[in-house]
């Protein structure tokens, strides 16, 4: 769709339902907006994730990423940077420069709005239909969904990138010193 021609889009409202919502490895999310809806100028995605249940670090060659977190909190690692985002919050995560992220609560509930358009397939492509709406268990892809989702990457723009020396540093420490978030110092 041409994000120009506005004669194409037409008003209209969607709430969480599960005829729009996907269990996304251990995520439910629910597309609220999509490109077909928005003439591809974005699509808006409600979240619920688990702790734990966070992708690896990647960079958009065609999306920006704009989080806003409803409830729970999250680390994001965006380029050299990191960011601790709360309910209330939100990060704009531009293409082009690598990130990933965690959750810090138990859980956590984003409104997820990809400009353009268009990842929300992704989503669509990797996921099973909701058949509740409720966060689905958590599990580790398998061999053969890594396999198709690198095969999948490039269609849609996306590399998927080794974890950032601030991952890194932070995985370290926890190891040594488990459960003291980073940044304090156990007295």
């Amino acid at each position: 769709m041409n994000p120009n021609n506005v004669e194409q889009i037409a008003a209209f409202y969607r709430g969480s339902a599960t005829e729009n919502s996907l269990w996304y490895q251990g995520h439910l999310m629910t597309v609220l907006a999509s490109g077909d809806e928005t003439g591809g100028s974005f699509a808006l995605i409600d979240t619920w994730a688990l702790s734990g249940n966070e992708p690896p670090r990647h960079v958009h060659e065609r999306e920006d990423e704009t989080f806003v977190f409803i409830e729970g909190s999250g680390t994001f690692y965006v380029g050299d940077e990191v960011f601790d985002v709360e309910a209330g919050g939100a990060i704009f995560l531009p293409r082009g420069v690598p990130h990933s992220f965690k959750i810090r609560s138990e859980r956590a509930r984003a409104l997820i709005l990809l400009s353009p358009a268009g990842f929300e397939n992704w989503f669509r492509e990797f996921s099973e239909p909701a058949r509740a709406m409720v966060i689905p268990e958590a599990h580790a892809p398998s061999y053969s969904d890594i396999e198709a989702m690198m095969a999948a990457a490039p269609r849609y723009g996306i590399t998927f990138l080794p974890p950032s020396a601030a991952e890194t540093a932070e995985a370290e420490r926890e190891a040594v010193l488990p459960g003291v978030p980073a940044g304090t110092v156990p007295v």
